[in-house]
């Protein structure tokens, strides 16, 4: 695998990631008061090896079941 290195990434706006979340992946949102979200981090290196981390803000269990 090439690593480049001079690259520019240009990262979607909040709105657009929305609609693409709508219209790609049929998500559904509504509005709330407030923190409902949780965040999951995947990373592939450049050896193929697979890390994974769940939010530890999180209530409930963050290990996966059933894998």
């Amino acid at each position: 695998m090439k690593l480049l290195r001079n690259f520019r990434v240009i990262l979607p706006t909040r709105k657009e990631l929305v609609e693409d979340l709508k219209r790609i992946f049929n998500q559904k949102f509504k509005p709330t008061t407030g923190f409902e979200g949780i965040v999951q981090g995947i990373f592939i290196d450049d050896n193929g090896n697979i890390y994974a981390n769940g939010d530890f803000r999180r209530k409930t269990d963050m290990h996966p079941g059933g894998y």
